[in-house]
């Protein structure tokens, strides 16, 4: 079983790549085990509450608890160097 989490303040971005997470689950026959949330403080609460992924994808612009930040808290604050971090974003000036 993978853990994911998706990080987005867009819901169709969540819907769109939570389908994609799915049907790539089953053509490789892997179980996914998917949580999304819509801020980075939703995000970081379930980690207070012991929730734990093995990948994570993270907007990068978020409303106050932006991705980056977000994620300086999984490394440092809950002391997370196995999960995985794929950072998605909408603007094109982030690809790179």
């Amino acid at each position: 079983m993978i853990k994911v989490a998706l990080v987005d303040d867009n819901t169709q971005v969540c819907t769109q790549l939570e389908k994609a997470l799915a049907a790539s689950a089953v053509k490789r026959g892997v179980n996914v085990d998917t949580a999304v949330y819509y801020s980075g403080e939703s995000f970081c609460s379930s980690l207070d509450r012991g929730r734990n992924f093995d990948l994570l994808f993270m907007d990068i612009e978020l409303e106050e608890l932006n991705g980056i930040d977000a994620v300086d808290l999984v490394r440092n604050k809950y002391g997370n160097e196995r999960m995985r971090i794929v950072f998605i974003s909408a603007k094109a000036e982030y690809a790179g």
